[in-house]
């Protein structure tokens, strides 16, 4: 232990206090950055609440007929995130008792959303050391820019008993997708 101390004391002295306490500020906020990310690991597959552009919604249109449609802005591929919106809409065909639905307007649409965060400034008090406190003053989070790809696919689902060709089976959808 009194090995990494004196790595650490050497460190400081050769660099400065100040070198020193901006690696501490930046692995904090990478530190910071990872458990959000670890946090929005979170399923995927949940109703669409809020301004948070993922999740299904649903809308019944008439007796046996729903809109229904999943949208999100993680980086799955299209079949991925029609299967999200073919599994609420089974979802609803066996709350209501329907064994089969069909697909009718299938639509798929990406819309790039560009966020830019403005650069935080302030004043960083650091550990005192034999050069003194450490004190910087300027960008404590820098500008940045990110694109987000909020992708969604919708449809009218249109629910029946008996089953043709191209219509999807309830039961079939529910047992693969929770699996």
């Amino acid at each position: 232990m009194t090995g990494r101390i004196e790595i650490k004391k050497y460190v400081i002295d050769a660099l400065g206090p100040q070198v020193f306490l901006l690696t501490r500020i930046v692995m904090k906020i990478v530190l910071l950055f990872f458990i959000v990310t670890l946090a929005a690991c979170s399923s995927v597959y949940h109703k669409k609440e809020g301004w948070v552009p993922e999740g299904y919604t649903d809308e019944k249109i008439e007796e046996a007929l729903y809109f229904v449609s999943f949208q999100t802005y993680r980086r799955l591929e299209w079949p991925e995130i029609k299967a999200y919106a073919l599994l609420r809409a089974a979802e609803i065909g066996k709350l209501n008792g329907y064994q089969y639905f069909a697909v009718d307007n299938l639509q798929q649409q990406e819309q790039i959303e560009i966020q830019q965060n403005k650069q935080v400034d302030g004043v960083v008090i650091g550990a005192s050391s034999k050069y003194g406190s450490a004190e910087v003053t300027g960008a404590v989070i820098p500008a940045f820019t990110s694109e987000h790809k909020i992708r969604t696919v919708s449809f009218n689902a249109r629910y029946v008993q008996q089953q043709s060709e191209s219509d999807y089976e309830v039961d079939a959808i529910l047992t693969v997708m929770r699996e």
